[in-house]
């Protein structure tokens, strides 16, 4: 009877320490478990209520965007937000933070509120120490088909006319973005269109920007009406990842024009990824009336496939 006991007795003490790893274990799995999609819908009152037009909803850690735009729909986390160039031009910043992670564009901004929520979320309010105010987003021109394209190719000028009803294409994984069935028609290839879609970046982020690729032994003109300047053309601009990673392409080159006056150019060469440019308007700053007109070319088209955005700023 002494042995059985003594046996029962040792059993249990080994139990013990594996009941508790056991435990730590299924602790560590459910933390890190991502929020189900009740979780996710549950916050959407509260957002609504929270968020101004001009905020932006950040969601932390990144790669959990699908889940919580599915939870909380388009209204909350539109695609311009998701594939924003930067956070430089919202004044401020609704972070949903879930499995206790941070967003890392935004740690420099000032916490104004923090909260915690049903789900396991906390809910940071975060203010933006110097916002951008944008003027004109020349990707929303082009969109609105504000815009007038070409190719220039010596002394011919081939107009790339606005269409609303394209095919839409997409190539599928590691190849060009979606080509929108909105776009400017410069050439027979779907890829020689110019029109708003999202690229992906060096770090796979999706990009909202212009796909405009350039002609061969030219350059691809767009021109926008008299518009109100700021003080500055700012923007972003990259080659398809997956050609700017073999860094062996020529450089692709954006040059600017107020009024038909040089205003700056924007080289990209390959491996620089998603790079901002600015380009400060000198003595153009604060018109109340100018043509803007960007002119994008490379020695060589070959797989340029180049996208950008930018915008007049204050």
């Amino acid at each position: 009877m002494r042995a059985r006991l003594t046996r029962a007795a040792g059993a249990l003490a080994l139990a013990l320490p594996l009941l508790a790893l056991v435990e730590l274990g299924a602790h560590f799995v459910f933390a890190r478990r991502p929020p189900d999609p009740a979780s996710w819908e549950a916050l959407r009152p509260l957002l609504e209520a929270r968020k101004q037009p001009s905020d932006l909803l950040l969601i932390a850690p990144r790669w959990l965007d699908p889940h919580a735009r599915k939870g909380l729909g388009p209204s909350l986390l539109p695609l311009r937000d998701l594939a924003r160039p930067d956070e430089a031009r919202y004044p401020r910043a609704l972070e949903i933070s879930a499995l206790g992670q941070r967003a890392p564009e935004t740690l420099g901004w000032a916490v104004e509120q923090q909260e915690r929520l049903p789900g396991g979320f906390t809910l940071r309010t975060l203010r933006n120490p110097s916002p951008v105010e944008v003027i004109k987003d020349l990707a929303d021109e082009v969109e609105a088909g504000r815009a007038e394209v070409a190719w220039v190719q010596g002394e011919q000028l081939t107009p790339c006319p606005l269409r609303d009803r394209e095919r839409t294409v997409a190539t599928g994984l590691f190849s060009p973005p979606t080509m929108p069935p909105r776009r400017h028609v410069c050439g027979p290839h779907p890829l020689q269109s110019v029109g708003v879609t999202v690229h992906d970046d060096e770090r796979f982020l999706p990009r909202r920007c212009v796909w405009a690729p350039p002609p061969q032994g030219g350059y691809l003109r767009i021109r926008f009406g008299p518009t109100k300047l700021g003080s500055e053309l700012r923007g972003h601009g990259s080659i398809h990842w997956t050609l700017e990673r073999e860094q062996r392409g020529t450089p692709v080159e954006l040059e600017a024009f107020i009024d038909d006056e040089p205003l700056g150019t924007f080289r990209h060469e390959d491996g620089q990824g998603w790079v901002l440019f600015r380009m400060p308007l000198g003595r153009h700053a604060g018109k109340v009336s100018a043509r803007v007109e960007l002119r994008v070319r490379s020695a060589s088209a070959s797989e340029r496939h180049f996208c950008w955005e930018a915008a007049l700023v204050r």
